[in-house]
């Protein structure tokens, strides 16, 4: 039976991604990139989507995830994401599994423990370059959990954190993590410290291969920091009990005070420290949550007490029987075309409907102004258009989103910014611009020609 907790802990975070939907709102501009390299062979390092910024540079540190999306794309559209996505989340709790047992949990304790992981990192699993790097954290992890027992593989980790630089930012916690070992190894006075500390710092070297050298480190300090960035991204915003991603943190590390408050044993110190270190790295955004939610557990792992229990077998065919039935419904959840399990539309913010009439109705070049989450789809869907913004906030300047703001609330001067800018169209949701509707509604200058459930396409009369 404890094996059968084990294909539960694995498969639950599978099923979950793949009945879910996938948002646009990044996904779709990465596809539009990495399309552009496939074609052209050659390193998209400057803004070719919008007209507010176009032809500035723009560190694009993401690129390698931008390829690997498009070819699943290339391979099946929007439905191969999505079983991507599962692929990606059982490598990644599978990875949190065996460091759980690494430390000494038994099977069902492990697959208890991997669950809590899955549970306090759900609200972060969007199908964007961030899903490989939790999968590439995890696996790290594990690496670093083995470290002793297979010392060899430790270097395994300088390759992975070559490919996880071109990936995505959270590369640099690798370096974190081989630092935390290292440290661990020097107490224990454990042979297998100058090991650790070789690969510490070549996985410092490795992570400057890449286009751009040192300077993905700035790019991902740089993210963190914006304050454009931190004020309008939800998720880079500071982590309270307002959400279920931050009500679940304050949870989990309320209950693990209370554990180790009425722990016996001394809890080691490098234990507490990476605790608090991811704990603070938690604090000042949302996302940071991710982070804690697949370290804490493993941590939890290592303190309580080893299980020397034999894994029971229960009854093997009913325990069979379960997991042909959960491995069935795997297979049955699989996204297919543009629909998740049960017809759910597989995507959300995909106004097809208004990309399909901008095609139709403009000519190409056309400058379209675009509620700012659509402006991804937009990119993708009508490339010969730029747009305005997108979800890349920091390559704009604070003067860009400060006219978008403008525009997108009808403030004085409106129409003059559109006239600056030389827009075409506005693409607008009720949502996001609400008031400039309204207004666009009974300026002569501008004129109605669509809407549905999405939204309003508005083109210029006169100029």
């Amino acid at each position: 039976m404890d094996h059968v907790w084990v294909v539960v802990a694995l498969v639950v975070p599978v099923i979950s991604v793949l009945v879910a939907s996938m948002s646009t709102v990044d996904l779709a501009y990465h596809l539009r990139a990495g399309d552009w390299m496939l074609r052209t062979h050659r390193l998209l390092d400057v803004d070719t989507f919008t007209f507010s910024a176009g032809g500035a540079a723009w560190l694009n540190q993401q690129l390698g995830a931008q390829v690997l999306l498009d070819l699943a794309y290339r391979a099946g559209g929007f439905a191969a994401l999505g079983l991507l996505r599962g692929l990606l989340s059982a490598v990644a709790y599978g990875a949190v599994f065996l460091a759980c047992r690494q430390a000494g949990a038994s099977l069902r304790r492990a697959a208890l423990l991997t669950t809590l992981a899955f549970l306090l990192s759900l609200y972060h699993l969007a199908m964007r370059p961030q899903m490989f790097g939790v999968a590439l954290f995890c696996v790290t992890m594990w690496l670093v959990a083995i470290r002793r027992k297979r010392p060899r593989l430790l270097w395994v980790l300088l390759p992975l954190v070559a490919v996880w630089a071109n990936i995505h930012g959270s590369f640099v916690l690798a370096p974190v993590l081989l630092g935390l070992a290292w440290l661990e190894d020097i107490r224990d006075h454990d042979p297998v410290a100058r090991r650790t500390l070789l690969v510490t710092g070549g996985s410092l070297a490795a992570s400057l291969v890449n286009p751009f050298g040192w300077r993905v480190w700035a790019y991902a300090v740089e993210i963190g920091t914006n304050p454009t960035v931190r004020n309008l991204i939800v998720e880079w915003k500071p982590t309270t009990l307002n959400t279920w991603a931050g009500g679940s943190f304050f949870v989990s590390v309320a209950a693990l005070v209370v554990y180790l408050a009425r722990r016996e044993q001394q809890v080691p110190w490098l234990t507490l420290l990476r605790l608090a270190f991811f704990f603070f790295l938690a604090l000042p955004a949302i996302r940071g949550v991710l982070w804690w939610g697949l370290v804490a557990p493993v941590a939890l792992a290592e303190m309580l007490p080893r299980s020397e229990r034999t894994p029971r077998l229960g009854i093997p065919a009913a325990n069979a029987a379960i997991v042909v039935a959960l491995l069935a419904v795997v297979v049955l959840v699989v996204p297919r075309g543009d629909h998740a399990f049960g017809g759910t539309p597989l995507l959300t913010e995909r106004p097809a409907g208004l990309s399909d009439q901008v095609e139709a109705r403009l000519p190409p070049g056309s400058r379209l102004f675009v509620s700012q989450v659509w402006g991804s789809w937009f990119e993708l869907a009508v490339p010969s258009m730029p747009v305005y913004v997108d979800s890349r906030i920091e390559i704009y300047p604070e003067s860009v989103w400060n006219d978008y703001f403008a525009i997108s609330g009808a403030q004085q001067g409106w129409q003059q910014i559109l006239d600056r800018y030389h827009v075409d169209a506005a693409v607008l949701k009720e949502s996001q611009s609400g008031p400039l509707i309204g207004w666009m509604r009974i300026d002569p200058a501008w004129k109605l020609v669509y809407q549905d459930k999405d939204g309003y396409l508005f083109v210029r009369v006169t100029r």
